[in-house]
Protein backbone atom coordinates (compact mmCIF):
# COMPACT_ATOMS: atom_id res chain seq x y z
CA UNK A 1 0.00 0.00 0.00
CA UNK A 2 1.38 3.31 -1.10
CA UNK A 3 1.82 5.73 1.52
CA UNK A 4 2.05 9.65 1.52
CA UNK A 5 3.91 12.65 2.53
CA UNK A 6 2.50 16.17 2.84
CA UNK A 7 5.01 19.00 1.67
CA UNK A 8 5.63 21.94 4.36
CA UNK A 9 5.84 24.61 1.64
CA UNK A 10 2.90 24.27 -0.34
CA UNK A 11 0.91 21.34 1.54
CA UNK A 12 0.44 19.80 -1.27
CA UNK A 13 -0.16 15.88 -0.66
CA UNK A 14 2.03 13.74 -2.77
CA UNK A 15 2.42 10.01 -3.00
CA UNK A 16 5.10 8.02 -1.93
CA UNK A 17 6.76 6.27 -5.06
CA UNK A 18 4.64 7.69 -8.10
CA UNK A 19 4.84 11.04 -7.45
CA UNK A 20 7.47 13.66 -8.97
CA UNK A 21 10.87 12.62 -9.04
CA UNK A 22 9.64 8.68 -7.73
CA UNK A 23 7.64 10.05 -4.71
CA UNK A 24 10.52 12.53 -3.06
CA UNK A 25 10.04 15.64 -4.92
CA UNK A 26 7.19 17.68 -4.33
CA UNK A 27 4.31 17.49 -7.29
CA UNK A 28 2.97 20.95 -6.30
CA UNK A 29 6.21 23.13 -6.01
CA UNK A 30 8.95 21.22 -6.64
CA UNK A 31 10.26 20.69 -3.09
CA UNK A 32 12.85 17.90 -2.20
CA UNK A 33 11.41 15.86 0.50
CA UNK A 34 13.34 15.96 3.49
CA UNK A 35 13.78 14.09 6.71
CA UNK A 36 11.68 16.11 8.51
CA UNK A 37 8.77 15.37 6.49
CA UNK A 38 7.45 12.02 7.44
CA UNK A 39 5.20 9.70 5.68
CA UNK A 40 1.70 9.17 6.97
CA UNK A 41 -0.93 6.75 6.33
CA UNK A 42 -4.13 7.30 3.73
CA UNK A 43 -7.03 8.13 5.46
CA UNK A 44 -9.18 5.80 4.21
CA UNK A 45 -7.04 2.29 4.43
CA UNK A 46 -9.83 0.19 3.03
CA UNK A 47 -9.67 2.05 -0.77
CA UNK A 48 -5.73 2.23 -0.82
CA UNK A 49 -4.47 0.30 -3.95
CA UNK A 50 -2.30 -2.17 -3.17
CA UNK A 51 1.64 -1.34 -4.78
CA UNK A 52 2.21 -4.28 -7.50
CA UNK A 53 4.83 -2.98 -9.48
CA UNK A 54 7.98 -4.76 -8.71
CA UNK A 55 10.07 -1.79 -9.12
CA UNK A 56 8.34 -0.26 -6.46
CA UNK A 57 7.76 -3.30 -4.24
CA UNK A 58 12.18 -3.40 -4.75
CA UNK A 59 12.19 -0.20 -2.92
CA UNK A 60 9.86 -1.26 0.20
CA UNK A 61 12.41 -4.30 0.77
CA UNK A 62 15.50 -1.70 0.48
CA UNK A 63 16.69 0.04 3.62
CA UNK A 64 15.59 3.44 4.84
CA UNK A 65 16.26 6.55 2.82
CA UNK A 66 19.31 8.24 3.20
CA UNK A 67 19.86 11.88 4.01
CA UNK A 68 22.29 14.45 2.20
CA UNK A 69 24.69 15.94 4.42
CA UNK A 70 25.35 19.00 2.11
CA UNK A 71 21.43 19.88 1.45
CA UNK A 72 19.18 17.40 3.46
CA UNK A 73 17.70 15.90 0.64
CA UNK A 74 16.41 12.29 1.20
CA UNK A 75 17.33 9.83 -1.12
CA UNK A 76 16.46 6.00 -1.59
CA UNK A 77 18.91 3.76 -0.42
CA UNK A 78 19.82 1.84 -3.76
CA UNK A 79 20.71 5.36 -5.09
CA UNK A 80 24.01 6.20 -5.13
CA UNK A 81 24.16 9.85 -5.45
CA UNK A 82 22.17 12.65 -4.13
CA UNK A 83 19.56 13.68 -7.09
CA UNK A 84 19.65 17.50 -5.34
CA UNK A 85 23.37 18.67 -5.45
CA UNK A 86 25.47 15.39 -6.14
CA UNK A 87 27.11 14.87 -3.52
CA UNK A 88 27.86 10.95 -2.79
CA UNK A 89 26.07 8.92 -0.87
CA UNK A 90 29.54 8.03 1.48
CA UNK A 91 29.12 11.18 2.62
CA UNK A 92 25.89 11.32 4.23
CA UNK A 93 24.09 10.68 7.52
CA UNK A 94 21.65 8.10 8.08
CA UNK A 95 18.60 9.00 9.62
CA UNK A 96 17.47 7.26 12.78
CA UNK A 97 15.60 3.94 11.52
CA UNK A 98 12.01 4.53 10.97
CA UNK A 99 9.82 2.65 13.03
CA UNK A 100 6.72 0.44 11.88
CA UNK A 101 3.85 2.33 11.71
CA UNK A 102 1.43 1.41 13.37
CA UNK A 103 -2.56 0.92 12.05
CA UNK A 104 -5.70 2.78 13.56
CA UNK A 105 -7.36 -0.45 15.29
CA UNK A 106 -10.46 -0.28 17.27
CA UNK A 107 -9.82 -2.17 20.30
CA UNK A 108 -12.05 -2.43 23.66
CA UNK A 109 -10.94 -0.33 26.22
CA UNK A 110 -9.07 -2.00 28.83
CA UNK A 111 -7.32 -0.91 31.52
CA UNK A 112 -3.81 0.13 30.55
CA UNK A 113 -0.67 -2.03 31.84
CA UNK A 114 1.64 0.65 30.22
CA UNK A 115 2.14 2.02 33.90
CA UNK A 116 2.99 -1.44 35.41
CA UNK A 117 4.85 -2.48 32.33
CA UNK A 118 6.97 1.17 32.28
CA UNK A 119 7.89 0.89 36.26
CA UNK A 120 8.86 -3.16 36.02
CA UNK A 121 11.20 -2.02 32.57
CA UNK A 122 12.61 1.19 34.92
CA UNK A 123 13.02 -1.00 38.33
CA UNK A 124 15.11 -3.82 36.13
CA UNK A 125 16.87 -0.73 34.32
CA UNK A 126 17.96 0.83 37.65
CA UNK A 127 19.15 -2.62 38.99
CA UNK A 128 21.10 -3.39 35.95
CA UNK A 129 22.58 -0.26 35.64
CA UNK A 130 23.59 -0.66 39.11
CA UNK A 131 25.50 -4.02 38.79
CA UNK A 132 27.24 -3.15 35.68
CA UNK A 133 28.13 0.28 37.04
CA UNK A 134 30.06 -1.77 39.61
CA UNK A 135 31.16 -4.79 38.38
CA UNK A 136 32.62 -3.47 35.15
CA UNK A 137 36.30 -3.52 34.89
CA UNK A 138 38.63 -0.32 34.75
CA UNK A 139 42.24 -0.38 33.21
CA UNK A 140 44.20 2.42 33.32
CA UNK A 141 47.91 3.50 35.27
CA UNK A 142 49.00 3.67 39.09
CA UNK A 143 52.21 4.56 40.53
CA UNK A 144 53.29 3.06 43.63
CA UNK A 145 53.84 5.77 46.90
CA UNK A 146 54.49 3.43 49.78
CA UNK A 147 55.35 0.12 50.30
CA UNK A 148 55.09 -1.61 54.51
CA UNK A 149 56.20 -4.85 55.36
CA UNK A 150 55.94 -6.65 59.04
CA UNK A 151 56.97 -9.85 59.97
CA UNK A 152 56.79 -12.11 63.26
CA UNK A 153 58.54 -14.38 64.93
CA UNK A 154 57.61 -16.30 67.76
CA UNK A 155 59.51 -19.08 69.64
CA UNK A 156 57.44 -21.50 70.91
CA UNK A 157 58.03 -24.50 73.32
CA UNK A 158 56.84 -27.93 73.76
CA UNK A 159 55.60 -27.88 77.58
CA UNK A 160 54.42 -31.11 79.60
CA UNK A 161 50.92 -29.68 81.32
CA UNK A 162 48.72 -31.01 83.78
CA UNK A 163 44.57 -30.72 83.60
CA UNK A 164 41.59 -32.46 84.72
CA UNK A 165 38.34 -33.37 83.05
CA UNK A 166 35.76 -35.89 82.71
CA UNK A 167 36.60 -39.29 80.84
CA UNK A 168 34.62 -38.55 77.78
CA UNK A 169 36.17 -34.70 77.51
CA UNK A 170 40.25 -36.18 77.61
CA UNK A 171 41.92 -35.08 75.10
CA UNK A 172 43.58 -38.77 72.75
CA UNK A 173 47.09 -37.32 72.74
CA UNK A 174 46.86 -37.24 76.76
CA UNK A 175 49.31 -39.66 78.73
CA UNK A 176 49.30 -40.35 82.17
CA UNK A 177 46.31 -40.40 82.60
CA UNK A 178 44.47 -41.45 86.05
CA UNK A 179 40.95 -41.83 86.87
CA UNK A 180 38.34 -42.30 89.66
CA UNK A 181 34.61 -42.44 90.08
CA UNK A 182 33.03 -39.26 91.10
CA UNK A 183 29.02 -37.62 91.19
CA UNK A 184 28.75 -35.79 87.99
CA UNK A 185 25.25 -34.81 88.90
CA UNK A 186 22.12 -36.32 89.72
CA UNK A 187 18.62 -37.83 88.15
CA UNK A 188 15.43 -38.80 89.79
CA UNK A 189 14.82 -41.87 90.47
CA UNK A 190 12.48 -44.64 92.82
CA UNK A 191 8.89 -44.03 91.39
CA UNK A 192 6.72 -44.43 93.99
CA UNK A 193 3.19 -42.88 95.11
CA UNK A 194 2.89 -39.96 97.83
CA UNK A 195 0.71 -37.10 99.02
CA UNK A 196 -2.49 -38.80 99.66
CA UNK A 197 -5.78 -36.38 98.97
CA UNK A 198 -9.71 -36.63 98.51
CA UNK A 199 -10.51 -35.71 94.99
CA UNK A 200 -14.55 -35.43 94.03
CA UNK A 201 -16.04 -37.05 90.68
CA UNK A 202 -18.58 -37.61 88.73
CA UNK A 203 -20.51 -41.27 87.95
CA UNK A 204 -23.53 -42.26 86.28
CA UNK A 205 -24.15 -39.27 84.27
CA UNK A 206 -26.35 -38.70 81.53
CA UNK A 207 -27.12 -35.91 78.97
CA UNK A 208 -24.18 -33.51 78.07
CA UNK A 209 -23.85 -32.13 74.50
CA UNK A 210 -26.86 -30.65 72.28
CA UNK A 211 -30.15 -31.63 70.69
CA UNK A 212 -32.44 -30.24 68.30
CA UNK A 213 -34.41 -27.14 69.32
CA UNK A 214 -36.48 -24.18 68.35
CA UNK A 215 -37.74 -26.08 64.86
CA UNK A 216 -39.63 -24.29 62.47
CA UNK A 217 -40.68 -24.89 59.18
CA UNK A 218 -38.53 -22.61 56.28
CA UNK A 219 -40.49 -22.05 53.11
CA UNK A 220 -39.89 -20.96 49.50
CA UNK A 221 -42.89 -19.78 46.94
CA UNK A 222 -42.26 -21.38 43.92
CA UNK A 223 -44.63 -19.27 41.77
CA UNK A 224 -47.42 -22.19 41.45
CA UNK A 225 -49.57 -21.48 44.74
CA UNK A 226 -47.66 -23.89 46.30
CA UNK A 227 -44.52 -23.51 48.59
CA UNK A 228 -41.68 -25.51 49.09
CA UNK A 229 -40.65 -26.35 52.98
CA UNK A 230 -38.02 -28.01 54.83
CA UNK A 231 -37.89 -27.73 58.10
CA UNK A 232 -34.93 -25.67 59.89
CA UNK A 233 -33.18 -26.28 63.69
CA UNK A 234 -30.99 -24.85 66.11
CA UNK A 235 -28.54 -26.73 68.51
CA UNK A 236 -29.65 -26.76 72.35
CA UNK A 237 -27.45 -27.56 74.97
CA UNK A 238 -28.51 -30.56 77.38
CA UNK A 239 -28.45 -30.12 80.50
CA UNK A 240 -25.54 -32.70 82.79
CA UNK A 241 -26.97 -35.06 84.99
CA UNK A 242 -24.74 -36.76 87.35
CA UNK A 243 -24.09 -38.83 91.00
CA UNK A 244 -20.83 -37.84 92.53
CA UNK A 245 -18.44 -39.22 94.97
CA UNK A 246 -14.81 -38.96 96.64
CA UNK A 247 -11.92 -41.28 96.45
CA UNK A 248 -7.95 -41.13 97.68
CA UNK A 249 -5.48 -40.41 94.62
CA UNK A 250 -1.82 -40.42 95.05
CA UNK A 251 0.70 -38.13 93.29
CA UNK A 252 3.93 -39.66 91.77
CA UNK A 253 7.05 -38.96 93.88
CA UNK A 254 10.72 -39.49 92.75
CA UNK A 255 14.07 -39.76 94.63
CA UNK A 256 17.27 -37.97 93.81
CA UNK A 257 19.96 -40.34 93.16
CA UNK A 258 24.29 -39.58 92.16
CA UNK A 259 25.05 -40.13 88.87
CA UNK A 260 28.69 -41.14 88.77
CA UNK A 261 31.37 -40.96 86.63
CA UNK A 262 34.96 -41.31 85.39
CA UNK A 263 36.57 -37.44 86.90
CA UNK A 264 40.75 -37.62 85.18
CA UNK A 265 43.71 -35.98 86.05
CA UNK A 266 46.27 -36.11 83.09
CA UNK A 267 49.31 -34.82 81.20
CA UNK A 268 49.62 -33.30 77.92
CA UNK A 269 51.74 -31.82 75.39
CA UNK A 270 51.43 -27.96 74.28
CA UNK A 271 53.39 -25.49 72.27
CA UNK A 272 53.82 -22.74 74.42
CA UNK A 273 54.76 -18.87 73.43
CA UNK A 274 57.61 -17.68 75.26
CA UNK A 275 59.00 -15.06 72.85
CA UNK A 276 58.13 -12.73 70.18
CA UNK A 277 59.94 -10.39 68.12
CA UNK A 278 58.46 -8.23 65.21
CA UNK A 279 60.11 -6.13 62.73
CA UNK A 280 58.51 -3.87 60.49
CA UNK A 281 59.97 -1.45 57.35
CA UNK A 282 58.97 1.04 54.66
CA UNK A 283 60.89 -0.67 52.30
CA UNK A 284 61.36 -3.66 49.61
CA UNK A 285 64.03 -5.45 51.53
CA UNK A 286 62.32 -6.92 54.24
CA UNK A 287 64.78 -8.97 57.19
CA UNK A 288 63.43 -11.65 60.13
CA UNK A 289 63.59 -10.89 63.49
CA UNK A 290 66.67 -13.12 65.06
CA UNK A 291 65.27 -15.70 67.21
CA UNK A 292 66.86 -19.62 67.23
CA UNK A 293 65.01 -23.04 68.64
CA UNK A 294 66.63 -24.81 71.68
CA UNK A 295 65.83 -28.36 72.51
CA UNK A 296 61.82 -29.01 72.78
CA UNK A 297 61.72 -25.43 70.63
CA UNK A 298 60.52 -24.41 67.49
CA UNK A 299 59.82 -21.02 65.36
CA UNK A 300 56.80 -20.10 64.05
CA UNK A 301 56.78 -17.29 61.36
CA UNK A 302 53.94 -14.82 60.10
CA UNK A 303 54.25 -11.77 57.57
CA UNK A 304 52.42 -9.68 55.62
CA UNK A 305 52.96 -7.00 52.63
CA UNK A 306 51.05 -4.27 51.46
CA UNK A 307 51.96 -2.01 48.30
CA UNK A 308 49.60 1.44 48.27
CA UNK A 309 49.19 2.87 44.76
CA UNK A 310 47.23 6.06 43.39
CA UNK A 311 45.90 7.29 40.62
CA UNK A 312 44.42 10.78 40.81
CA UNK A 313 41.86 10.45 43.78
CA UNK A 314 42.00 7.07 43.68
CA UNK A 315 43.97 4.76 45.86
CA UNK A 316 44.20 1.24 46.25
CA UNK A 317 46.57 -1.67 48.41
CA UNK A 318 47.98 -4.84 47.39
CA UNK A 319 48.97 -7.67 49.66
CA UNK A 320 51.15 -9.49 47.60
CA UNK A 321 53.63 -12.65 48.25
CA UNK A 322 57.11 -11.84 48.89
CA UNK A 323 58.69 -12.54 45.59
CA UNK A 324 56.21 -10.17 44.36
CA UNK A 325 57.22 -7.46 47.10
CA UNK A 326 60.83 -7.28 46.72
CA UNK A 327 59.66 -6.40 42.77
CA UNK A 328 57.81 -3.45 44.31
CA UNK A 329 59.59 -0.14 44.20
CA UNK A 330 58.05 3.21 44.98
CA UNK A 331 57.79 5.46 42.35
CA UNK A 332 57.18 2.27 40.07
CA UNK A 333 54.09 2.89 37.52
CA UNK A 334 52.46 -0.30 36.59
CA UNK A 335 48.76 -1.57 34.14
CA UNK A 336 45.91 -1.92 36.63
CA UNK A 337 42.47 -3.17 36.63
CA UNK A 338 39.45 -2.31 39.09
CA UNK A 339 35.87 -1.84 40.04
CA UNK A 340 33.88 -0.05 41.71
CA UNK A 341 32.80 -3.29 43.89
CA UNK A 342 36.33 -3.10 45.28
CA UNK A 343 38.20 -5.37 43.04
CA UNK A 344 41.88 -4.85 42.07
CA UNK A 345 44.93 -6.62 40.71
CA UNK A 346 48.05 -5.53 38.88
CA UNK A 347 48.61 -6.43 35.20
CA UNK A 348 51.77 -6.40 35.13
Amino acid sequence: MEMLWDCPICHHENKGVQGEDEGLRCSGCGAQKTADTPYRMPRDISRAAAVTDPRHVGWGKAAAHWTCSYCGSQERDLQGQCSSCGASKDERVRPPQAQPLKLPIEVPKRRSTVPLLVGGLATIGVVSGALYWGLSSHAGEATITKVKWSREVRLEEKKTLESQDWADNVPFSAFNKSCNSKVRGTTKCNPHRCNPHPESYEYNCTGGGTRACNCRPQCTDTGTGLAKCKEVCDRCPVPKTCQTGTRTVYDTCYDTCPVTDMWCSYQYHSWETVQVENMQGSDNHPTWPELYAGPNQRVAQSARYEVHYTSGDQNWVETPTEQVFVTREVGQAHRIEWNHAGAFQVLD
